[in-house]
């Protein structure tokens, strides 16, 4: 593991590494991961929970724009982010067990955009 790609964050839902985000339990029914470079994230927005922003989205999609990794708590989460990719239409959104850290790790990225 490079420097670079050392793990700054980790949970049962994501690992954050140097270069790149994985989003565990991502595709369906394989549960396999999704990784995403960094380099290919424009920016990342942080929403309140509600019905339309995926609160009681267990895993998948309601509009095929946005997709969920599996989470059974996510309606117990406090934000919910957004992954919104350069060049392309799909997102993917993600909750995390410890808020504060990830969106600190986002901010410093340059990466977090805060909205309600």
């Amino acid at each position: 593991m490079s420097s670079e790609n050392k793990i700054l964050y980790q949970d049962s839902l994501i690992t954050i590494e140097g270069d790149y985000l994985t989003l565990k339990n991502y595709y369906f029914p394989s549960m396999s991961s999704k990784k995403i470079l960094f380099a290919n994230v424009e920016n990342i927005k942080v929403y309140d929970p509600s019905i339309l922003r995926g609160k009681w989205r267990i895993q998948g999609t309601g509009d095929f724009r946005i997709w969920y990794p599996a989470d059974s708590s996510r309606y117990k989460r406090d934000k919910i982010f957004v992954i919104i990719y350069k060049n392309k239409w799909m997102r993917s959104a993600f909750t995390v067990e410890d808020l504060d850290k990830v969106e600190e790790i986002f901010k410093v990225k340059g990466l977090v955009k805060q909205f309600r």
